[in-house]
């Protein structure tokens, strides 16, 4: 229960910086992510030696708030002191390779963030 309740508390962390940064009187930095992103089969090796959750990032070339978020929310000082709890997967909903992983999550609207241990949805 309480690593529910941390997961939930750092994906309100995310949200929250994702709204601000959305705002057009916020200013941050324009450099690139902080995050460490990989694939998906990396991800869900890595989760099952070091027991990390997996942040599954749904996004898109041609969605503003998806590129704003990688732009401004992820480098962010808020969301970088959290990036090594995770590991980061960017899904380009485009690619045809992962349809499948948009039926299987229900993705809709983008940008879609979920979290995943290893064969098991956490939120």
């Amino acid at each position: 229960m309480r690593g529910k309740i941390l997961l939930a508390v750092i994906l309100g962390t995310l949200f929250l910086v994702g709204a601000l940064t959305l705002s057009p009187s916020h200013t941050s930095s324009t450099s690139d992510p902080t995050v460490q992103s990989t694939t998906l089969d990396q991800a869900l090796t890595l989760s099952q030696v070091d027991a990390k959750p997996i942040l599954l990032i749904f996004t898109a070339s041609w969605c503003p708030p998806c590129q704003e978020m990688k732009k401004n929310t992820y480098p962010s000082p808020e969301v970088s002191t959290l990036a090594d709890r995770f590991h980061w997967v960017f899904i380009d909903v485009d690619d045809t390779k992962n349809q499948w992983l948009l039926a299987a999550f229900q993705v809709e609207p983008l940008p879609q963030l979920t979290v995943w241990m290893a064969q098991e949805l956490l939120y």
